[in-house]
């Protein structure tokens, strides 16, 4: 029986395949699931144009983040700190707070967009990655400095 996939199947094809497969998985887990349809004129161009929008749209939001990535790349940020006497940091700098600055600064991006090895306990310089959609990344510098403490009098 040929049915054309309305969305990927693991090792059977990609959304808008037409692909030969049996009667019973057909019946039985391909059309209950919405995964696929029989084969017919009008579903054939229905199922290839729904395909060609989602393709453009990936296309789209591919070009948006790369653009995105590229505005980011070799941007620096400073955040201060409240840190103890041998340097270490009271609390840590994780994504949200790296995220924050960002917006700050006017760039659109999310806290999971920021990627960090490990949430950063003392001062220093830190390189940053933020990810978006696809394979569009930025390294960013990131400068940790100790708070200074207000005098007291």
């Amino acid at each position: 029986m040929d049915v054309i996939l309305k969305e990927a199947v693991k090792n059977l094809g990609k959304a808008g395949d037409v692909v030969k497969v049996s009667e019973g998985y057909a019946r039985n887990f391909l059309f209950p699931a919405k995964k696929a349809v029989p084969v017919t004129a009008g579903v054939l161009k229905s199922v290839q144009d729904q395909v060609k929008k989602k393709e453009e749209k990936i296309q789209t939001e591919a070009s948006l983040a790369a653009e995105a990535a590229e505005k980011l790349a070799g941007v620096e940020i400073i955040i201060k700190k409240k840190a103890s006497d041998d340097g270490k940091l009271f609390g840590s700098v994780s994504e949200s707070d790296v995220a924050a600055e960002l917006i700050k600064l006017g760039h659109k991006v999310d806290k999971s967009n920021i990627r960090m090895v490990k949430h950063i306990k003392e001062p220093g310089t830190f390189d940053v990655t933020v990810h978006f959609k696809g394979e569009s990344e930025a390294i960013i510098k990131l400068k940790v400095e100790k708070q200074s403490a207000p005098k007291t009098v």
